[in-house]
């Protein structure tokens, strides 16, 4: 079994799983809905991301499989742990709530709704800045002319 089948597969079950949560969020009576459906919209945004990385770096490489981009995984995590805090703190709950439906959200539960939504976003953000920072260092680093052509002297300066 190769990688490219094993991603499709994950990337399917990722699918499944999340219209699974939200058909069972739809179908809840009440509040018992609103985790699944948090749950299941990250699992399908984070389904859908995967898959659009993985499809646009192998195009971009040629039809080679990208590699396993480690800094991007650590800025994801390190997104969700400074998105949920920082939006537990600054009331991103109200915000989220407002948008949606404020009838169907308690008060107690807005700070944890804001941690909830300030960990996708701070997932997302830290994991495209690292990922475009790999790309911009890794395009920035220089190939070593070879020595016998003319731009074998360019960086040197004479004294």
């Amino acid at each position: 079994m190769n990688k490219f089948a094993f991603l499709g597969g994950l990337v399917l079950v990722g699918l499944v799983v999340a219209v699974v949560l939200l058909v069972l969020a739809f179908f809840a009576s009440g509040d018992e809905g609103l985790p699944l459906f948090l749950l299941g919209t990250a699992t399908l945004i984070c389904t859908i991301a995967i898959a659009v990385l993985r499809g646009l770096g192998s195009m971009l490489l040629g039809g080679r499989k990208p590699a396993t981009q480690k800094p991007v995984m650590l800025g994801a995590l390190l997104g969700l742990f400074l998105g949920g805090l920082v939006g537990a703190q600054l009331g991103l709950g109200k915000v989220v709530a407002s948008i949606f439906n404020p009838k169907l959200v308690e008060p107690e539960t807005l700070s944890s709704l804001g941690a909830m939504y300030g960990a996708l976003l701070g997932a997302f953000l830290l994991a495209l800045l690292a990922g475009v920072l790999q790309m911009v260092m890794a395009s920035r680093q220089a190939v070593a002319p070879l020595e016998g052509s003319e731009n074998a002297n360019v960086g040197e300066q004479s004294v």
